[in-house]
């Protein structure tokens, strides 16, 4: 995931198998006026979709491998996430880090049965840079991109 002005949303599949998906934190039409508090947990779902993608392109390949599978939150120094697992307790968090990175690894056998899995540990890896609090648990992450991926 990645911030700033006049980043489209575009997906890169490369000849040597890199999948490469980058999609802005902010709308379109954001010129860097105001920061605004943006939600932290939606962007398990790209992830997730990235996954399954990796998952069925292999699988029409007829090929087999190990996935090294890295997530990165990038321009986000000083940046307000909402992020807590109860929406309703949730204060604004934020890093000095200009980029968070998360990664995993799997066999391409696993990929589709673990996409949700990976999801979890991606996203936990991203979570726990953030704020003053202790990070959420692994099970409170995987409740709530449960219920991200069922509803987005």
């Amino acid at each position: 995931m990645a911030r700033g002005e006049n980043v489209e949303r575009f997906l890169n599949v490369g000849e040597l198998g890199i999948l490469h998906y980058v999609a802005p934190l902010y709308p379109p039409n954001y010129r860097g006026e105001t920061q605004q508090l943006l939600d932290f947990w939606p962007m398990a779902v790209p992830i997730l979709k990235m996954l399954r993608l990796s998952g069925e392109l292999i699988e029409f390949a007829g090929t087999s491998c190990e996935l090294r599978i890295e997530a990165y939150l990038r321009n986000i120094s000083g940046q307000s996430f909402s992020s807590n697992t109860d929406p309703l307790a949730s204060v604004p968090i934020t890093t000095v880090a200009s980029s968070v990175p998360a990664s995993a690894q799997v066999s391409s056998h696993n990929v589709n049965r673990s996409g949700l899995d990976m999801t979890v540990d991606l996203m936990y890896q991203l979570r726990w840079p953030f704020g003053k609090e202790s990070p959420p648990s692994i099970n409170l992450v995987r409740n709530v991109v449960e219920q991200m991926v069922r509803y987005g």
